[in-house]
């Protein structure tokens, strides 16, 4: 439903390859970005196959839901990545962290066919510092659609109270 090809070509004589046209279609599904396999093959070389992704010309709107603040080490915070319509297909978003020094996100998550959202995990990550609070931004993407983001704050977990430790016993 996404690529189609001729159902077999010729290799000429004293040539290693063929050229041969392959045909993009341009359905009416919500669909994202999504891979196709091409497969060649004959009974003297064997099986060959190629992975071609086909990007959506249908547009949609993406946008993330965070918790407002995270702390130092907090691991799994529940987010969301939504998009504005229905997915008529399994679509694959990337996630980044504008600072991964502060927030980690896995690297995609799937919004399933007839969906509107996926929900993920991020981790706010500990560096030891004491370095109050700091932002970083969460990115999700699709090629061809209006990307979605948003901001959480990480608040430190550090003390600053000064703690001063003498013996028991001075001489």
């Amino acid at each position: 439903t996404e690529v189609s090809v001729p159902p077999s070509i010729t290799i000429p004589a004293g040539q290693t390859n063929a050229v041969f046209d392959v045909t993009i279609w341009d359905d009416v599904d919500l669909d994202g970005t999504q891979l196709a396999t091409i497969t060649a093959s004959n009974g003297v070389f064997g099986l060959f196959e190629a992975v071609v992704a086909v990007s959506d010309s249908e547009t949609a709107t993406l946008s993330v839901s965070l918790p407002d603040a995270l702390t130092e080490g907090d691991s799994e915070a529940p987010c969301r990545v939504s998009v504005s319509a229905p997915v008529a297909a399994d679509v694959s978003v990337s996630l980044r962290s504008g600072d991964e020094t502060e927030v980690l996100v896995p690297p995609a998550v799937t919004i399933l066919s007839g969906q509107t959202s996926a929900v993920f995990t991020a981790t706010a990550y500990d560096d030891g510092q004491i370095d109050g609070p700091q932002s970083a931004w969460v990115f999700a993407t699709v090629k061809n659609w209006t990307s979605g983001s948003n901001l959480v704050t990480v608040l430190d977990n550090e003390t600053t109270n000064l703690t001063l430790t003498l013996p028991p016993l001075v001489r």
